[in-house]
């Protein structure tokens, strides 16, 4: 064991040579603990693969002592050395290898740690019957029969059952059922079943038996949805990351991104906001177009079906069995067009043999913001109002809506005892989120089928904000002869998304200006009086847009069909050969509509002394139509997009011997076809019907349009691969994909991979110098995998199109014309991703312990964008985008998890961390920018901005300063500014201008932050299980990026109505707080303001934790459930992103990129799943 661990620590050292030499004793002192727990248990916990022919049992002897630490004692001369026997087992315990290897004779041992000690057997003058060397020649004397089921109680449908140390043996049926005539009543059956632990069972005279699998904790059988087909986790070549369900199944999550975020390593998943509905964005290792034009979006793929990321998100949870990650380009080359950033495959559930079963899951909770945005009190805005007063900021023009200041005493007084909500206080809400599925499945030898039905309901935080989704599902297949099978998978969704009428937000983002904008008003006044809107103080009512009938309210719906027939043939006359035809249509119909219309809001009069001392008496209203013309309105859009594909394959799996051969062809085609229009009606009949029919029908009131477009791919695949004695391991494919976004003569791409394997550890010399490691595995891939992704389908073509926007004559009237839509790209191909990977896969411990690490490098090229050329103005138009930009990204990811089961107690511990980083490494850039301003050689995402070097505190640092010649954009400096460091000026004879000049301006910026976006993305699990108890947390975190304050802190003072963040409550102010962190409060709207300027001082490391969801449940007592005819039933509690572990940024959720958007919300819910 000591050399073990000593190997162990130099292959530390060598793996990771930069980890600090606290770190490196730490993990020495943690494996030390691991192996002497392990000591205690030696012979339990050892296993042993032997694989010997037609040798004598001394040479077994030898074998085991020289793979472990075992020895053998005892009297060895009662031991028949002339015996010749063969064994082949694989990773078994010593107890079952040697009671196999000494059945049927006299020999009996004993085990004591490390020691073996043999003995002969003292006869036993009562046994008559003779040792059972083979089952067919007993006599049956007994039959026992029983049920094999997993955990949860589903059936194992063809486990094996086998009477130890016989051939006597059967299989389980469709329902797990299985009979048995075994030799006697103490006979021992050993249950086995692919991915679970096998289990023996002694009979003791018993006629049935209830066997419960556990599954294996090395998860090496587990299967992976891979390109157009699936691959046990062992034998995969390529850079693979899969979630199973089963563990997102009680998490009310509305979109499926939200559910799987952080669970898989080197995918980036982070919601864009708390707004109901809200998906989240993903990213696999990194942004790959950096400045260039191209997406860097997945692709999506549901049952072998090319999807988007809105029919993804629109999947329920319950009918989804896995979603696997194809990351590097062996694994997505397959899928050619738009696989370039890897690809989300998607498979839905199926039937499994046995009988019916019913599954109803209900769940309600309640949600509340994770951190709500802090405002400043009237009472706390108007001090800092009348410190800028004092400070000489300017005064604000006085009249009834903006008020007038300075705010005198009696006021400060009266808005300290009175504090009014802000809006956002008075709409804000703790919402309820309600969830329903149902599922029957099951199977027989002809049929299976899979039917569910889900239902989810969220409201949002803020009053009037509702999402909805409904799913509906049937997958069913039907064998119609032992070679045909012909499967349909068809699904209906919906989706209503509904939200108030804000002019400055639209449909599919956060509400970041109406969040804004509500928590920054509304407290200097009471919101309704007598039942309306106060105008007082309030340049607009955004509260009551939120809260009662508002300025109307937008409502967006998605109903999506979509169905798949697929029928599968095994020609007999060739054993290996398949061939099949897959068929889908999706139908996607979005509706979007908008109602607008006057708002009204009331003045009230104030008290002469108190102006906001407001009684009820009315002196005048404001009504606002907000962001269009006078009078009410309905607009309605339509969006269908109906697009089919069709597969053709043919699959060819062999086995001969220590060979396996698997190839593959498939045919693939794909169009789509897009039918969009708008129409907008004014001046309603009356706002109560808001129908396009009630409207007027005066010309200038009516107006539409409409677009209609079509795309296509036709591609060929080949996939080959090739395996020698299940450990040497070679895969190829490739794709030839052709697309109607290019000419002819560029339309088609050829994108091919090779990837490899080796399971180090089924080599002899591998285990007789590393034992300890029970499984390793290295492996590498090439590959070439291509975009489409233009500015626009067929912008290689000449084109025109209408414009409403030109003048004629000396009349101001728009004409409608046709103008040019741009210069034709021609020569645009395919850009292409050359992806490298190499990666291993290791367990230790018995397979408790595994870890994968994948070290990666993209190289992306022929990005499309425009050359940095001029084009006369008589031209009318810019130069077309080009291929010709490149970007690299590189990263690692490493995923480790630890099992094990003590007792009655299983628990889990796993981790996942990805990093990647880009480069620009060709981009055409103007000769004018200057060093810093330059992308090529750098990373996307630098945020830019002056460096703070401190804020004016005094007249004597003033002055000083002033003396230099310091200005800010040509304004003195003034106690209380912000101080940026002068990097460089604007010299003619210096056209870096690298000289300071003493003059900050815009040649002073420079790059303050190398990361908005996170390279680092990790997830930490942790799960135990206590009989029917069960408890899991996950925590997700993001590192290494930052983010500057929204609005670089300011403070809306053009008006008194409009607050800011509540850290300007400790502004610097010479008298009342001479020692503020913040610069002093002025009016931000003054030119040249240095205090609101994107700088450092307003720079926030953005890296966090948070706990992002947390499951707690218990299984209710079978002996009770099954009086009432239920196989099983489930308590559970589930909570999401219920607090951060640590978070540098307070003011705001960091998940958020805005950071002043609707918060990302916590919810806590109580759930009860009922098997039937």
């Amino acid at each position: 064991m000591n050399k073990n661990i000593i190997r162990l620590g130099m292959i530390c050292s060598v793996l990771f040579p930069n980890i600090s030499l606290k770190m490196k004793l730490t993990t020495l002192f943690l494996i030390l603990v691991l192996f002497r727990i392990q000591a205690n248990t030696y012979s339990q916990n050892t296993k042993i693969t032997l694989d010997l022919e037609s040798v004598g049992v001394m040479k077994v002897f030898k074998e085991i002592e020289a793979k472990s630490e075992f020895k053998f004692l005892g009297n060895q001369d009662v031991i028949d050395k002339e015996r010749l026997v063969s064994i082949h087992v694989k990773n078994q315990r010593i107890e079952k290898i040697l009671t196999n290897l000494f059945q049927g004779t006299h020999i009996t041992f004993k085990t004591i740690d490390r020691q073996i000690i043999l003995k002969k057997e003292k006869p036993k003058i009562e046994l008559k019957d003779p040792p059972i060397h083979n089952s067919a020649k007993q006599k049956q004397q007994h039959t026992i029969s029983g049920t094999v089921v997993d955990i949860d109680g589903t059936p194992l449908p063809g486990a094996n059952i086998l009477e130890k140390g016989t051939t006597n043996g059967t299989q389980a049926d469709f329902d797990g059922n299985f009979s048995l005539a075994v030799s006697n009543e103490e006979a021992i059956l050993t249950i086995s079943y692919i991915g679970f632990a096998a289990k023996e069972v002694a009979i003791k005279n018993q006629k049935n038996l209830n066997v419960v699998l556990q599954e294996s904790a090395d998860g090496l059988d587990e299967v992976v949805v891979v390109g157009y087909g699936t691959e046990i986790k062992r034998n995969l070549t390529s850079a693979v990351a899969s979630v199973s369900t089963e563990e997102l199944q009680d998490i009310p999550a509305t979109s499926l991104s939200n559910a799987i975020a952080g669970r898989l390593a080197g995918v980036s998943i982070s919601s864009a906001g708390g707004r109901p509905g809200t998906t989240a964005g993903i990213s696999i290792r990194g942004a790959t177009t950096g400045p260039l034009q191209g997406s860097s979006a997945p692709l999506y793929v549901i049952d072998n079906v090319i999807a988007t990321k809105e029919l993804f998100d629109l999947l329920g949870v319950n009918e989804v069995e896995s979603v696997s990650v194809l990351k590097d380009a062996a694994a997505s080359a397959v899928y050619g067009a738009r696989a370039s950033n890897g690809v989300i495959l998607v498979t839905t559930k199926r039937g499994q043999p046995g009988k019916p079963v019913l599954t109803f899951n209900t769940s309600i909770g309640t949600s509340k913001v994770s951190r709500d945005v802090q405002h400043t009190t009237a009472y706390e805005h108007s001090l800092l109002i009348n410190q800028a007063v004092r400070a000489g900021s300017d005064p604000l023009i006085p009249n009834s809506q903006h008020g007038t200041v300075p705010i005198s005493d009696v006021e400060l007084e009266y808005l300290k005892n009175n504090p009014f909500p802000n809006f956002l206080n008075d709409v804000e809400i703790d919402p309820l989120v309600k969830n329903y599925t149902a599922n029957i499945s099951g199977a027989s030898d002809v049929v299976d089928y899979f039917i569910a039905g889900s239902y989810i309901d969220e409201s949002g935080s803020l009053k009037k904000l509702n999402y909805n989704k409904s799913n509906l599902r049937a997958n069913i297949g039907v064998k119609l002869s032992e070679n045909l099978k012909i499967s349909l998978t068809s699904s209906l969704a919906t989706d209503n998304d509904y939200q108030y009428y804000w002019p400055f937000d639209s449909n599919n983002d956060n509400l970041f200006d109406g969040y804004r904008q509500a928590g920054r008003r509304g407290n200097w006044a009471p919101t309704y009086i007598n039942g309306l809107p106060v105008a007082n103080f309030n340049a607009f009512h955004i509260g009551d847009y939120m809260d009662q009938a508002g300025a109307g309210d937008r409502t967006r719906k998605t109903n999506l069909l979509n169905y798949t027939v697929d029928i599968d043939y095994k020609v007999p006359f060739l054993k290996g050969l398949s061939a099949g035809i897959t068929y889908n249509n999706r139908k996607n119909i979005n509706t979007n509509t908008t109602f607008r219309k006057p708002h009204t809001s009331y003045f009230f009069a104030a008290d002469p002394n108190n102006q906001f001392l407001l009684t009820d008496e009315i002196t005048g209203t404001r009504t606002r139509l907000e962001g269009g013309s006078d009078g009410n309105s309905i607009y309605k859009d339509n969006n269908t997009v109906i697009s089919y594909q069709l597969n053709a394959r043919l699959n060819y799996d062999y086995t001969v011997g220590d060979h396996n051969i698997k190839a593959g062809f498939i045919y693939e085609q794909w169009e789509a076809d897009s039918d969009f229009f708008w129409v907008r009606r004014r001046n309603l009949l009356t706002t109560e019907i808001q129908q396009l029919f009630a409207t007027s029908n005066d010309a200038e009131d009516r107006n539409g349009n409409g677009s209609e477009f079509e795309e296509g791919r036709l591609s060929y695949i080949g996939t080959l691969g090739y395996t020698f004695k299940n450990k040497y391991f070679i895969n190829g494919s490739f794709r030839y994909d052709g697309s109607v976004r290019f000419e002819e003569e560029n339309r088609y791409g050829f994108f091919p991979s090779v990837s490899t394997a080796w399971i180090v550890s089924e080599e002899s010399f591998f285990n007789d110098n590393l034992d300890f490691i029970d499984f390793f595995k290295i492996r590498a891939s090439l590959g070439l995998t291509g975009s489409d992704a233009v500015t626009s389908t067929f912008s290689y073509l000449e084109g025109f199109q209408a414009s409403g926007s030109t003048v004629f004559g000396n009349g101001n009237n728009l004409n409608t014309t046709i103008v040019s839509r741009g210069i034709a790209s021609t020569g645009l191909t395919w850009d292409k991703t050359k992806s490298f990977n190499i990666g291993a896969d290791f367990e230790f411990l018995q397979n408790r312990l595994s870890t994968t690490v994948e070290v990666f490098k993209n190289k992306r090229s022929n990005l499309f964008g425009p050359r940095q050329s001029t084009v006369p103005v008589l031209i009318g138009t810019g130069l077309p985008p080009e291929n010709y930009g490149a970007v690299d990204v590189e990263g690692f990811e490493v995923l480790t998890n630890y099992k094990n089961k003590i007792g009655n107690v299983s628990y889990n511990i796993g981790a996942n961390i990805g990093y990647s980083k880009n480069r620009v490494t060709t981009f055409d850039e103007s000769d004018a920018l200057r060093d810093y301003e330059r992308q090529l050689g750098t990373n996307t995402g630098r945020i830019f901005g002056y460096r703070n070097i401190g804020m004016v505190r005094t007249q004597s640092q003033l002055d000083e300063l002033i003396a230099t010649g310091y200005t800010f954009e040509n304004q003195t400096p003034y106690i209380g500014s912000l101080i940026y460091e002068d990097i460089r000026g604007n010299s003619t004879e210096d056209p870096q201008g690298n000289t300071p000049d003493g003059v900050i301006d815009r040649n002073d910026r420079d790059v303050i932050g190398q990361y908005s976006s996170p390279p680092i993305n990790y997830g930490i699990t942790l799960g135990f299980t206590y009989k029917d108890f069960s408890f899991n947390a996950f925590v997700q975190g993001f590192e290494g990026h930052e983010r500057v304050v929204p609005d670089n802190g300011r403070f809306y003072f053009d008006v008194i109505s409009e607050g800011g963040w509540a850290h300007w409550n400790d502004a610097f102010d010479p008298v009342d707080n001479p020692d503020g962190k913040f610069p002093r409060f002025t009016r931000w709207g003054t030119n040249g303001n240095p205090n609101f300027q994107t700088s450092s001082f307003w720079l926030q490391k953005a890296g966090f934790a948070r706990l992002k969801n947390l499951n707690i449940s218990y299984n209710l007592p079978q002996t009770a459930l099954q009086t009432v005819g239920v196989k099983q039933a489930k308590l559970y509690f589930n909570g999401t992103n219920l607090f951060f572990l640590y978070s540098t940024i307070k003011e705001y959720d960091p998940e958020i990129s805005s950071g002043a958007g609707i918060p990302i919300n916590k919810t806590y819910s109580l759930g009860l799943q009922i098997t039937l």
